[in-house]
């Protein structure tokens, strides 16, 4: 049934073990095309999760770059693509194997990550995000903030998602591309309490790499994710 024209945004979790503890580094792109009409959703998200993780040892892939700044005690443990908006279906999540941090430093903080700003051609708040990398090694940052050489490293993992995704398809004349994408929510009051459901995207346009260390929300292992 290929991707249905009206799904926008696919959701990409990047799991990894840092500490004991299960945690998620988060990535989103809007679709460009439907895909192969033979292919179902969970086959596509599986072809994304099977690029990334064919790219996890190439110099300058995206997983390869964010492994730079992770640490050495630090294993990706899991791969995972859904389409979220709209409408939402199943995730796939591919185990992988072989993919530690590269950065020979102790994780002594699995909660604290670096920051890439990610902008759209607007002026609003709608057109800013930002991308979370956690795993750190406790060489990538001094006093709270990020070392001139992990700021490179930053800006590395920056271009890597700019270029988005190319991914092949059962039908070779029919890859699909995914480019980046800032996740767009809505406050809606539903009885008597604040929900924030996804209501669009914008397309990113640039990143920038922020000095600061930021302390990411608590991302658990679980279903509905």
């Amino acid at each position: 049934m290929s991707w249905p024209d009206t799904l926008q945004i696919l959701e990409v979790r990047i799991g990894y073990v840092a500490n004991d503890q299960q945690c998620y580094n988060v990535l989103h792109y809007y679709v460009n095309e439907s895909g192969p009409a033979a292919d179902s959703p969970l086959e596509l998200a599986e072809d994304v999760v099977t690029k990334l993780s064919a790219d996890g040892d190439t110099p300058g892939s995206l997983i390869h770059s964010m492994r730079l700044l992770m640490s050495t005690s630090v294993n990706i443990t899991t791969i995972a693509a859904q389409g979220i908006w709209s409408p939402r279906f199943r995730s796939f999540t591919g185990e992988v194997a072989g993919f530690p941090g590269l950065l020979d430093a102790p994780c002594d903080a699995q909660n604290v990550a670096a920051v890439i700003q990610k902008y759209g051609e607007g002026g609003d708040r709608r057109n800013v995000g930002t991308i979370h990398l956690g795993g750190l090694g406790n060489i990538a940052y001094e006093d709270g903030e990020m070392t001139a050489d992990s700021m490179l490293i930053m800006d590395q993992i920056g271009d890597a998602y700019l270029e988005g995704l190319t991914v092949p398809t059962s039908d070779p004349e029919e890859p699909i591309t995914y480019s980046p994408a800032i996740l767009n929510r809505t406050l809606v009051v539903v009885d008597g309490r604040n929900t924030w459901p996804i209501t669009g995207y914008k397309e990113v346009v640039g990143t920038t790499s922020k000095k600061s260390l930021r302390v990411m929300r608590r991302r658990t292992k679980g279903y509905g994710i």
